[in-house]
């Protein structure tokens, strides 16, 4: 993107001289900086060497035509703007450069006047841009949640979304390149690499290590700011830079790292630009993660058109999904919904998905930092976003797999509140599944019972009272009724299964 406070700079590319002199000749007298190029792979070796902010190019020239360039310089710099100069003055040719990405026009012969405006409306195109990314990052921020969303209901094809995600970066950050590597968590070596535009190697930027990836995501400040050629970026707190470094790290789980660099000569990266690309590298870093245990999913059930409670806990202890509170909390749940619903006359594959559903309820956690999980006190506002963020999460890993298509919807809607009010849908009354309803009324009775970072456990007469405090808005007071009758009839339940997951 153009830095305002510079003097706009225009590559002029045409196999005519004449052609080429008028145009430079007009701009130059008009302020910008304009330099020449006699056919598009001239044009784009002078790219290649530096950014320019438009580009007025022939349609029709020898060795490269016009629309080839525009391809091809897009690959390095997104956000260059082209002018496309053609001598077949029909609407058809204009709609045909248009819709090849093309930002407008013009017709030979040209008159001196429409030159002057169509690059003068070019220029303040980009100032709007430019100025609306600086007032606010929401836009490329709601773009990325599109993005990931999209795969709600599909099964997750990660190269597909982080080739969304790198186009959007590209368009976002205006990068000469981009690398994402991604890492083993067992070996912790480089498993995936993707690229796009320049490498960013050969401009003096080389990849982190994994232990230095580790490193930076203990910082306060999960980004680095960087400057070609310099071996160890991490000393240094620079404030602004040519390229910018984020590790790509969810929960305890380094999932890969992130760089995006420019050429000399064109605007530096500044702390803004850092922390927007490091909430670009958390999202990155949730697909990651969830298409990994998606992964193992698929790959231990593939074969089965039904699964057990027991294989999942299986699964589940060995790959370490949770931590150990969510570990053992899930287990509680998943016994406790499976009592509740045999209370409520739940039977077969109904009772057997509220019980499945209460062991994965919590599994789109894996998402959320364990230092927000076990935070010690009030969560903020963005901290509280992410949390609510886990049953999309946590739906989206069980997708499309036909052993957990009875689970999907509560987990899913486990968070929805008897009166509307709750998420992810704001679903109410009955129209929420049974199912999740009932993992609500108990997964809150087992949040309230234990002990937590920010309090002590509460007494089971202490919970009751809460329950029913929060029957018809948050819960289904029939439900929560059912459940305190079932623990006052057989209090020994509730201790018996805060050891572990019982046999029925």
């Amino acid at each position: 993107m153009a830095d305002p406070c510079k003097p706009d700079k225009i590559l002029v590319v045409d196999d005519e001289a004449n052609i080429r002199q008028i145009i430079i000749r007009v701009l130059e007298q008009r302020g910008y900086r304009v330099k020449e190029a006699a056919n598009g792979a001239q044009a784009l070796d002078f790219l290649r060497e530096e950014p320019f902010d438009l580009v007025i190019t022939d349609l029709r020239m020898p060795q490269m035509e016009g629309l080839e360039l525009l391809e091809r310089a897009r690959e390095l710099y997104p956000e260059t703007d082209f002018i496309i100069l053609t001598a077949h003055g029909t609407i058809e040719s204009a709609v045909w450069a248009m819709q090849r990405g093309a930002d407008d026009y013009l017709t030979k012969p040209f008159d001196v006047r429409d030159l002057e405006l169509k690059v003068s409306q070019c220029f303040e195109r980009r100032r709007r841009r430019y100025e609306a990314r600086r007032r606010s990052p929401l836009e490329p921020l709601v773009e990325l949640g599109r993005i990931l969303s999209s795969q709600t209901g599909l099964p997750t094809k990660l190269e597909q979304m982080l080739e969304q995600i790198l186009d959007l970066m590209r368009r976002t950050f205006a990068p000469n390149g981009i690398v994402m590597t991604l890492f083993d968590p067992q070996s912790q070596q480089e498993v995936t690499v993707i690229q796009s535009g320049l490498v960013p190697e050969a401009l003096g930027y080389p990849r982190l290590s994994y232990e230095a990836m580790r490193q930076l995501a203990q910082r306060p400040r999960g980004w680095c700011l960087r400057e070609a050629g310099d071996a160890a970026p991490l000393e240094r707190e620079a404030q602004s830079g040519g390229g910018i470094t984020v590790p790509l790290f969810v929960g305890e789980e380094m999932a890969g790292e992130l760089t995006l660099v420019r050429q000399p000569g064109a605007p530096r990266y500044t702390p803004e630009d850092a922390q927007l690309l490091q909430i670009f590298g958390f999202q990155v870093g949730i697909a990651v993660l969830q298409t990994r245990t998606r992964q193992r999913l698929l790959e231990a059930f593939q074969n089965l058109r039904q699964v057990t409670v027991e294989a999942v806990q299986t699964l589940f202890a060995a790959v370490g999904t949770y931590d150990q509170y969510t570990h053992d909390h899930s287990q509680r749940v998943a016994q406790y919904a499976y009592w509740l619903g045999q209370r409520v006359g739940l039977v077969g594959r109904e009772l057997e998905a509220v019980r499945i559903a209460g062991l994965l309820h919590d599994i789109g956690k894996l998402g959320v930092a364990d230092e927000t999980l076990h935070k010690n006190g009030r969560l903020t506002s963005d901290e509280f976003d992410r949390v609510k963020l886990h049953p999309v999460m946590g739906a989206r890993i069980l997708m499309g797999m036909e052993a957990f298509a009875e689970a999907v919807p509560l987990v899913l809607h486990h968070h929805e509140h008897y009166d509307g009010k709750g998420y992810p849908d704001g679903l109410a009354g009955e129209a929420i599944p049974l199912g999740a309803r009932i993992i609500a009324v108990v997964d809150a009775f087992d949040s309230m019972t234990s002990d937590r970072p920010y309090r002590p456990a509460l007494s089971v007469a202490e919970a009751f009272g809460l329950l029913r405090g929060a029957a018809g808005t948050q819960l289904d007071g029939h439900l929560v009724e059912e459940w305190i009758a079932l623990v006052q009839q057989e209090p020994e339940k509730v201790s018996g299964a805060r050891l572990g997951l019982e046999s029925r």
